[in-house]
C-alpha cells in the first residue's frame, strides 16, 4: 500500500496493512402451486458483509432483496405472471485519520413492479407476449420498462420473431 507521506522523498511510503474481509449470505426459494391450479413463487436472500483495511477504513453492508410472483391462466389462451419487489440495502463506513466518507453511511430501498401476459393468438402459431415493468430505484425514481415480441411458429423446427421494448441499467 502506498501512503502520502511529506517528509519522504517523492512523497510516499510503503505502507504495511492488513486487511479482514468476511460474508455471510443466505438464500430461500418457495414454489407453490395452487388450489385454482396457478403458481406463487417467492425468493428471498440476505447478505452481510463486513470487512476493514487496518488504519484505513472498516466497512458494514447489508443487503435484503425479496421477491414475489403469481402466475395463472384465466383463458385458454392466456399465460399471465405478474408479481412485486425490493431490494433494501444499508452501509456504513468507518473513518479513519487518511480517509474520510461523507456520508458514511446510506440506506436504500428500491421497489418493482410487474406483469406479462403471454397470449396464443394462433396457438401453436402466433404467440403474443406483451407486459410492463415498473422499477423506483434512489437515483433514478420510477423508471417504466414495457415490452412485445410477436412470435410466428413456422414450423415445429423453425420460427421467427419481432420484439419492442425499452430497458433501463439501475444504477450502482
Amino acid at each position: 500500500w502506498q501512503a502520502f507521506d511529506a517528509d519522504t522523498p517523492g512523497y510516499s511510503r510503503n505502507a504495511t496493512t492488513r486487511q479482514n474481509l468476511d460474508r455471510a449470505m443466505v438464500m430461500g426459494h418457495l414454489r407453490k402451486p395452487l388450489a385454482d391450479g396457478s403458481e406463487l413463487r417467492l425468493t428471498a436472500s440476505l447478505m452481510v458483509d463486513s470487512g476493514d483495511q487496518r488504519d484505513y477504513v472498516t466497512y458494514r453492508d447489508h443487503a435484503f432483496d425479496f421477491d414475489a410472483q403469481h402466475r395463472w391462466q384465466p383463458g385458454d389462451n392466456h399465460d399471465v405472471t405478474w408479481g412485486a419487489g425490493f431490494n433494501w440495502y444499508q452501509d456504513k463506513l468507518g473513518n479513519s485519520d487518511l480517509l474520510s466518507f461523507s456520508p458514511d453511511a446510506r440506506t436504500l430501498l428500491n421497489w418493482r413492479l410487474y406483469a406479462q401476459d403471454e397470449y396464443a393468438l394462433v396457438p401453436q402459431k402466433w404467440l403474443l407476449t406483451y407486459g410492463l415493468r415498473m422499477d423506483r430505484d434512489h437515483y433514478a425514481g420510477p423508471q417504466f420498462q414495457p415490452n412485445a415480441r410477436l412470435l410466428w411458429k413456422i414450423d415445429p423446427r423453425q420460427s421467427a420473431w419481432i420484439a419492442a421494448s425499452r430497458a433501463v441499467r439501475a444504477r450502482s
